[in-house]
């Protein structure tokens, strides 16, 4: 088990590449009131799905600890996070996933449960992120550096 906080979790283990009711992969969506947070490491939660026999079921939701750059990524993958999906996220959080061996989707948009749907079937790739954080629009980070 896992605890930072009043939060605690449970360890699931990385992926499982039978098709025998086992733990295929871990998915964590950065999740902002049911959608995909275009920021990953300012999103209020994370959206947590089990992946067994190509079916992915939400777990848990799971706040936000707290955003310091390139704390996250080691906090995830100790939770045992497969892959990681959200609106954005700076290359030095990708690189940093991309070295502990947790995959990395941005560009993601809409429902939780659609999005994770559509990533385990194989519709949903990783795109440029919905928000570089310039002048014009309102996500109310403009101006501030993406990690």
């Amino acid at each position: 088990m896992i605890s930072f906080g009043k939060y605690t979790m449970f360890y699931w283990h990385k992926a499982n590449t039978t098709n025998q009711g086992r733990l295929e992969m871990l998915i964590c969506i950065a999740a902002e009131r049911g959608q995909v947070c275009p920021h990953f490491g300012h999103c209020p939660e994370f959206a947590l799905y089990e992946v067994e026999e190509g079916q992915a079921r939400q777990v848990k939701l799971v706040p936000n600890p707290g955003h310091s750059p390139g704390t996250l990524p080691p906090l995830l993958r100790e939770w045992g996070v497969t892959h990681v999906i959200s609106g954005g996220m700076g290359p030095r959080a990708v690189s940093i996933f991309q070295s502990l061996g947790i995959d990395v989707v941005t560009g993601a948009q809409g429902g939780l449960d659609e999005t994770a749907r559509s990533f385990v079937v194989g519709e949903l790739e990783s795109q440029e992120n919905i928000c570089d954080h310039t002048e014009g629009h309102s996500c109310g980070n403009e101006g501030k550096p993406r990690h």
